[in-house]
């Protein structure tokens, strides 16, 4: 016949039974403390210290990029965010006579600055007047063969580029013209 167990031994397996239910339960809160910690961890990294990572990064893109207009050989970041929209500014048609021999003696040019600095165009405009002075003496001077290549245009672009920035520079504003366009362009 089978034993019965005693009330000691009854008694015994309650204890062990209450001991392994406690450290079950033990265990299990330790665990699920564990997971919140590392919940509120993962989550104080990815938005308080991955923005001010980023925030970090854009300060320090802005300062390099204050730099590079003393620098011309700094880089600029190429971030489609951060990029300041570019600013057309169209002047008046200009018609010049040609002074230089050959079959052509009128020069009508519609120019256009592309810049991204917004007070480049008002000293631009403050400016006028020597401006419309240095660009009929540059124009007037150009040859109908050197004009009429694809290179002579560019090397034109390049000069009138070159020749307002140094105006604007010369009169303490700011020189920041990227590129001329010209709209018109008709020799006769």
């Amino acid at each position: 016949m089978a034993k019965k167990p005693t009330p000691v031994q009854t008694e015994k397996k309650d204890t062990e039974s209450k001991k392994s239910l406690n450290i079950k339960l033990i265990l299990l809160v330790v665990g699920i403390i564990f997971v919140l910690i590392a919940g509120a961890g993962a989550a104080y990294y990815f938005l308080v210290m991955v923005p001010a990572a980023h925030t970090e990064t854009t300060e320090g893109a802005e300062t390099v990029d204050e730099s590079a207009t003393e620098n011309a050989h700094a880089v600029k970041p190429t971030h489609p965010i951060e990029q300041v929209p570019v600013i057309y500014h169209a002047f008046k048609p200009l018609t010049v006579n040609i002074t230089a021999p050959g079959p052509v003696r009128f020069l009508r040019i519609n120019i256009t600055v592309v810049t991204r600095t917004a007070a480049v165009v008002a000293a631009l405009e403050k400016h006028l007047p020597r401006i419309q002075n240095d660009l009929l003496t540059q124009l007037s001077g150009q040859s109908y063969t050197v004009i009429n290549t694809q290179e002579g245009k560019n090397s034109l672009r390049e000069n009138l580029k070159k020749m307002l920035n140094d105006i604007l520079t010369k009169s303490r504003e700011p020189a920041d013209i990227q590129d001329i366009l010209f709209t018109e362009l008709l020799m006769q």
